[in-house]
């Protein structure tokens, strides 16, 4: 019976700092995560300044200049390439908000509804269309770019790719 007691009271003791220590550091998060104090963030000061996109088409490249052998000068003409598509890509998704807007501003029992939603759906389709020159107008660019040998390598690469991506969701592209 002491013994259990004695459990008990060993068990409190131990919890007790515990607990203090997990408040102290709730107070502290609490402290940082105050409306406003999330702009101050490193994470949104890098993110802001778009230098984790700049990274990825970094890399990108780089995988690209060494699975490819690209030279110097490709190398500069695919970093401009991917700053255009990036700033590109920016312009459209600003774009894409107004239509989502509007697509949420939509009453369905409003008695013009059928004809806003024909211009959301004339809208959206503009965009994609514009999506699709632009994915045209790159893959026109790279083959500027690129010779004949890398640019067969380059859709080897994505045709691996794509099956990779298929296997790790348990498809099967290969049938």
């Amino acid at each position: 019976m002491q013994n259990n007691l004695l459990k008990r009271r060993t068990i409190a003791l131990m919890t007790i700092p515990t607990m203090l220590l997990i408040g102290a550091f709730n107070v502290a998060h609490a402290a940082n995560t105050q409306p406003g104090n999330w702009q101050q963030s490193k994470h949104y000061a890098e993110n802001r300044a778009g230098s984790h996109h700049a990274m990825r088409a970094t890399k990108k490249l780089n995988i690209l200049s060494k699975k490819l052998a690209l030279t110097a000068q490709q190398q500069t003409q695919i970093k401009v390439l991917f700053q255009a598509q990036r700033t590109a890509h920016k312009a459209a998704a600003g774009d894409q908000q107004p239509l989502h807007q509007a697509l949420r501003n939509l009453d369905l029992k409003a008695a013009d509804y059928a004809q806003k939603l024909a211009q959301v759906k004339q809208q959206a389709a503009l965009a994609a269309n514009q999506k699709i020159d632009a994915m045209l107008a790159m893959q026109q660019s790279m083959k500027k770019i690129l010779t004949a040998e890398q640019l067969l390598k380059m859709q080897e690469m994505r045709a691996a790719g794509k099956s990779r991506r298929g296997m790790l969701h348990g498809l099967t592209l290969n049938k």
